[in-house]
């Protein structure tokens, strides 16, 4: 007996200043999004046809604003379902453009398009910015020195922990923009460890990002923004996430500090929805030699290179021994720690027994972040990177994971990259973009990974 056929059914929905305008996609308009957990905020373009919109003799092109809310959801189904599955959003955020393309064709025919581009809410944080000139014109607050703007967002100078510290920066700074389109971001956090020294923070003056990506001490620790997968339709808030990077070494133990897996997702990637897949290994990203610095390192001698107040370690930065010979002597540049290990002042002036306690609480607290920072590049060169194409799946975010069973081959890859791409009546793909992905180990893991990769159930 043949197997049935199935239909794949992908929708999307466009909510554009509370008004949903997806009908306007026509059969020929077209969505991409696009994030990645390095870059602050997400992006999106969507095309519609220009044609007027109902009840208006004007097109989006003069109906829709920058800075209006934009809200972009997914569903899909089978068919022999009985159920559809839920909106699943992919995107939450403020358009940013309004574009107008009108050309003629070769058969003399004009064509208009509407494009609309702009960023998920971590748009705010890229938006608002901080400077003295600025809160002396907002509160006619002019103290020069390091808490000029601290005062203006009524934030403490006390030694802060890192969680508290960069929960209140984003928020407050934010928070007008956030009201303004009626969201609020929700506290996803896990870092635990780490403290701020406001005093050293504030003289910091740019853009609202670099002063809490600076804090949040990647690549220890993750900072970024993701769609709440809690909504179900009703709560539309972006989660602002901050935890332990969440990676595996390459014996599968997950690296120090990562010990809460409900802050990660994992989702199985069905063989038979990959489209394309390209992975890859490569020495591009392997050292043999890891060098971490911290602010105060300068008054406290060269803090890397010590296991304990008094004792230098020679090796102690050594990644990989028995790589040094056939790939060279490599360096990790800029693995610089902002954060404090506890609430400690400027460890310059203090009393010498004091000052000595406070230097050997930063020696192990950087020698802490140096082992991490070698486990994670140990046998780097053995993960893959890739991208894998699949049949449009709404539900992987940047920072999950996701498993592909192949034959009897299951490997995972960490993604940090993800594409959405919907066309009109035509498909619905997603691209992962990965890194740590294990597939070369599992294949080592078993004979004939040619052949057995290949192998299929009986259905």
């Amino acid at each position: 007996m043949a197997s049935p056929i199935l239909s794949y059914r992908p929708e999307i929905k466009i909510e554009i200043a509370a008004k949903d305008r997806t009908l306007y996609l026509g059969d020929v308009g077209s969505v991409t999004v696009r994030k990645h957990i390095n870059e602050p905020a997400g992006h999106f373009q969507i095309i519609f046809p220009d044609l007027p919109v109902e009840g208006e003799r004007e097109s989006l092109y003069g109906l829709v604003h920058p800075l209006d809310q934009i809200l972009i959801w997914v569903r899909r189904w089978r068919e022999p379902n009985a159920s559809i599955e839920p909106w699943v959003p992919i995107l939450t955020g403020f358009v940013r453009s309004i574009g107008r393309d009108e050309t003629v064709g070769g058969d003399g025919r004009v064509q208009r398009r509407v494009v609309l581009a702009g960023q998920d809410c971590g748009a705010a944080f890229l938006m608002e910015q901080i400077y003295v000139f600025i809160t002396f014109q907002n509160s006619g607050i002019y103290a020069p020195g390091p808490l000029t703007w601290l005062k203006e967002y009524g934030l403490s100078s006390n030694p802060r922990k890192v969680e508290d510290f960069i929960w209140e920066v984003a928020t407050q700074t934010t928070k007008d923009i956030m009201e303004q389109v009626g969201l609020e971001f929700q506290k996803q956090f896990w870092v635990k460890k780490g403290t701020v020294l406001p005093m050293s923070a504030f003289t910091q003056e740019g853009c609202i990002w670099e002063m809490i990506h600076r804090y949040s001490d990647a690549p220890w620790n993750e900072l970024f923004v993701r769609e709440n997968r809690t909504m179900d339709g009703k709560d539309r808030n972006p989660e602002l996430v901050f935890r332990p990077t969440p990676w595996f070494d390459y014996e599968d133990n997950p690296l120090p500090d990562f010990d809460d897996d409900t802050s990660v997702s994992y989702w199985s990637v069905p063989l038979a929805d990959v489209v394309s897949l390209s992975a890859h290994r490569d020495d591009a990203e392997l050292i043999n030699h890891v060098w971490v610095t911290h602010p105060l390192s300068s008054a406290i001698t060269m803090t890397q290179l010590v296991t304990n107040a008094g004792e230098v370690d020679q090796s102690g930065g050594v990644v990989n021994k028995a790589t040094r010979q056939k790939f060279g002597d490599r360096a990790a540049h800029n693995l610089t720690t902002s954060l404090n290990p506890v609430d400690i002042m400027h460890p310059i002036s203090l009393p010498a027994a004091e000052q000595r306690a406070a230097e050997k609480k930063i020696v192990l607290w950087v020698k802490d972040r140096r082992d991490w920072a070698k486990k994670a590049h140990e046998d780097i060169h053995k993960f893959e990177r890739g991208t894998l194409t699949m049949k449009g799946y709404p539900h992987p975010r940047v920072g999950d994971y996701f498993r592909l069973a192949r034959g009897d081959i299951v490997w995972d890859g960490y993604i940090v990259g993800i594409t959405h791409q919907y066309n009109s009546f035509h498909q619905y793909l997603t691209t992962l973009e990965y890194i740590r992905g294990n597939q070369w180990k599992k294949r080592q893991e078993i004979t004939q990974p040619w052949d057995k990769e290949r192998k299929q159930g009986l259905i």
